[in-house]
């Protein structure tokens, strides 16, 4: 896992620091720390108790790894700079990189109206796509998709029931399995034989040489083999 810790620690404790560096690290995590917290002595301390893999550098820096990996950003909320804690909270959620309160215990912050972004996969084709990764996309994203490809409508306001009618027009574009033409099969041929002017006896010489024999209103023999009076 990858971790990144940027913020202020000036209205952070040492103890709330030093507990919530302990308690998300793993064996063999990755952890990213804003080189404006180089000097701080608890995270000197931190590093040098457990070892881990852990690199200083710029918080863009921290903020732009975190989206490329998918990491977890460990967030030290400035007081004094509420705007630009909001601005790395929105871009780190927009990027699909969740973000913890360090100051709060840890507590996940979550921003209402903001859908995490689905990296593109430009190897992966839009007939490929699974439901799963459909509804996993921002709704506008998913609006474009449908509509682009001709499965949107306005009553379409889900994700769900956009996924599902991208998925149908995806079943109705694959190749359709071409019919097969059955060669024309030979009936023999037919004769009338006598008429009575309302009924009428038909001779059906069959091509393996059967023969049928039967009686048939004049009017549907006409109908059948288009003769006029």
């Amino acid at each position: 896992m990858k971790y990144g810790l940027i913020g202020s620690d000036k209205h952070v404790s040492d103890k709330v620091i030093y507990d919530s560096l302990s308690d998300v690290y793993r064996d063999n995590d990755v952890v990213y720390i804003s080189d404006k917290l180089i000097g701080n002595e608890t995270i000197k301390t931190w590093l040098e108790a457990l070892s881990p893999e852990a690199q200083f550098v710029a918080t863009t820096e921290v903020m732009e790894i975190l989206a490329k990996e998918n990491g977890t950003l460990l967030l030290m909320w400035d007081e004094d700079k509420p705007e630009l804690m909001n601005k790395y909270v929105i871009n780190a959620v927009d990027n699909g990189v969740k973000v913890l309160d360090v100051s709060n215990g840890l507590t996940p912050i979550v921003v209402e109206g903001v859908e995490p972004s689905v990296k593109d996969e430009p190897t992966k084709k839009f007939a490929e796509l699974t439901y799963e990764e459909l509804v996993a996309m921002p709704l506008s994203k998913l609006k474009a998709l449908a509509n682009e490809h001709g499965n949107y409508t306005k009553k379409l306001t889900t994700k769900s029931a956009l996924a599902e009618a991208i998925l149908l027009g995806n079943a109705e574009q694959e190749e359709k399995p071409k019919e097969e033409i059955q060669a024309p099969v030979d009936l023999g041929t037919f004769k009338i034989v006598s008429s009575t002017g309302t009924n009428c006896t038909v001779v059906v010489v069959f091509s393996d040489g059967r023969v049928v024999t039967g009686q048939a209103p004049e009017h549907k023999v006409a109908e059948v083999f288009g003769f006029t009076s």
